[in-house]
């Protein structure tokens, strides 16, 4: 095998999916700020520790075509995310327990609903990291000698 056959089996493979996921990811996060919006309440907000990590655990009850519903998400994506620094604090004190809030419900899926509608800085990390490495892998590929 060559050397250039095993950089893309290395870096450039891996990147695809990836790249796909955080495509997928990020086209459901845009595609949010259109879904309908009902009311909800928080029904939990506290932050848990994970080590020297902290996240945000947000709970909130809705209703969707007469049922009712309980959804966990800030935002399109993982349930929460950990992060060091008083980010988790932030949120928390934004959803205060009892809180009356607007959640954006996807309309295929009305399980799936979200505090804040419309894609984060997050969103774009997997597709700019995927990009990278797979220009990365290209360019190492075709400049490697045979």
């Amino acid at each position: 095998m060559s050397v250039s056959s095993l950089i893309i089996l290395t870096t450039v493979l891996p990147a695809l999916p990836v790249f796909a996921w955080g495509a997928l990811l990020l086209h459901r996060a845009r595609g949010s700020v259109d879904w309908p919006v009902v009311p909800a309440t928080i029904m939990e907000s506290r932050v848990l520790q994970q080590g020297s990590a902290r996240s945000p655990r947000l709970t909130f009850s809705y209703r969707v075509e007469a049922q009712g519903r309980v959804g966990h998400r800030l935002w399109v994506g993982p349930r929460s995310v950990a992060v060091t620094g008083g980010w988790a604090d932030r949120v928390v004190a934004r959803y205060p327990v009892g809180a009356s809030v607007r959640v954006a419900v996807d309309p295929r899926d009305p399980a799936y609903a979200v505090l804040e509608a419309g894609p984060r800085a997050l969103h774009w990390l997997p597709v700019a990291i995927a990009a990278v490495v797979l220009v990365a892998g290209l360019l190492v590929s075709v400049t490697v000698p045979a």
